[in-house]
């Protein structure tokens, strides 16, 4: 309760300083704020897929139905004021008890769990989401209930887990496309849901499975997919279609060779600590600053913090990538479900982040919100690296680097 308090104290903190257009990702020439003034203007989806207008609109329309309830209600609306992130700052706060219960379905020891919590509720970048009019968050937290409810239907083989998964999934991807990506997380599980039933380790047949599965496609696909259905009839766009930036750009790193890109880190990009969004070309490196700066580089913080952050960053990497190694070939108490859940969202989100940037070979490409939901895999490696006791002792050390650079931040 404590972590979870002060977790949102932080966001809360943040979100009260920091403007709608500080920060932000797109926002301008058709992009996510122009999204957000159509819909609260007209309540109707674009008449063009420029841009962010391209977007699956679930956000879109949620935000602009909370800001016209503030407007009913007497509240001074406009497209420049702090409204706009009244919805994206309500659900990350909603995201911090999703967490906890997806840490909770886990079978690590409490300790393990607490450090675990701990961890991803003050991962910056999902910090940083709080006070962001973009989608990003939104798809993260429909994305999250997708997994919990995933995990329980591995273990009850509930049909209502089964459909609660496919209807958060859908409605993920009806925020952010990417939502999909969780789709090969769950594929396996849901496999192993199978070969269980041949087994008879479980009560359902193989048969009633399947069809199962078959309503959680149609609701999941339905959700997910009715959007691009409809934007590829009436403008032509293709499944997953995402825009295309200025490869004449300061931001194009195709020039760059794929080693450098893709092998091993930058220790030179990764000492400069902000994220150089002109010049920074590998993708490793960029993603891990850009988990705990974002991809700005004109924070006004203490330098002092922004060096306390990222050294507590490399070390509290270092030590779930450790914990990893732990999880997955020493430790003989933790379940097979749990290894499998952090083995795969993090293997996942990798695969897919490499996909995508050898695709779009941008240096915007490469900021770790594309992969906002490694957060949870990292912080369960992390806490369930033994000595128990030093790695909440290491967690702490973290989270107040986190605390501090954010509370400091204008």
């Amino acid at each position: 309760m404590v972590f979870l308090t002060a977790a949102i104290l932080v966001r809360l903190r943040y979100i009260l300083v920091t403007s709608p257009f500080v920060r932000q990702h797109d926002i301008y020439d058709n992009g996510h704020l122009d999204y957000i003034g159509r819909v609260f203007t007209t309540f109707s989806l674009p008449e063009t897929n420029l841009n962010e207008l391209c977007q699956p609109p679930l956000h879109y329309f949620l935000t602009a139905l909370t800001m016209r309830a503030a407007s009913a209600a007497g509240a001074e609306v406009t497209m420049e004021s702090k409204w706009l992130q009244f919805f994206p700052a309500l659900i990350s706060l909603l995201i911090l008890p999703v967490l906890y219960l997806i840490i909770k379905e886990t079978d690590l020891p409490k300790m393990a769990k607490d450090t675990a919590f701990m961890l991803a509720a003050f991962c910056p970048a999902l910090i940083f989401m709080s006070a962001q009019i973009n989608n990003d968050q939104t798809m993260v937290f429909f994305g999250l209930l997708a997994v919990l409810f995933n995990l329980r239907y591995v273990k009850s083989q509930s049909f209502s887990d089964l459909m609660l998964s496919g209807i958060f999934i859908g409605l993920s991807m009806m925020s952010k496309f990417s939502g999909a990506v969780l789709a090969l997380f769950m594929a396996p599980l849901m496999l192993w849901v199978l070969a269980s039933s041949f087994k008879g380790r479980k009560k359902k047949r193989p048969g009633r499975i399947i069809a199962e599965w078959c309503a959680f496609l149609a609701v999941s696909g339905f959700l997910g997919l009715w959007y691009q259905v409809r934007q590829y009839l009436k403008f032509g766009q293709p499944l997953g279609y995402a825009v295309y930036p200025d490869p004449e750009s300061l931001m194009y790193t195709g020039h760059t060779s794929r080693r450098v890109r893709f092998l091993g880190i930058s220790v030179t990009e990764l000492l400069h600590g902000y994220c150089d969004i002109t010049n920074d070309r590998n993708v490793w490196t960029y993603m891990f600053k850009s988990s705990l700066f974002g991809e700005w580089s004109s924070w006004k913080v203490p330098e002092m913090f922004k060096y306390v952050l990222l050294a507590a960053g490399i070390a509290g990497a270092l030590w779930g990538i450790a914990g990893f190694g732990r999880l997955l070939f020493a430790d003989r108490k933790t379940g097979t479900l749990t290894k499998a859940f952090a083995l795969l969202l993090g293997l996942t989100q990798l695969v897919m982040f490499v996909y995508f940037n050898l695709n779009y070979p941008f240096t915007c490409s490469m900021d770790f919100r594309y992969v906002a939901f490694l957060s949870l895999p990292w912080a369960i490696a992390f806490g369930a690296m033994k000595p128990y006791g030093l790695s909440r002792g290491m967690g702490c050390v973290y989270c107040i680097a986190s605390a501090l650079f954010c509370l400091t931040a204008v």
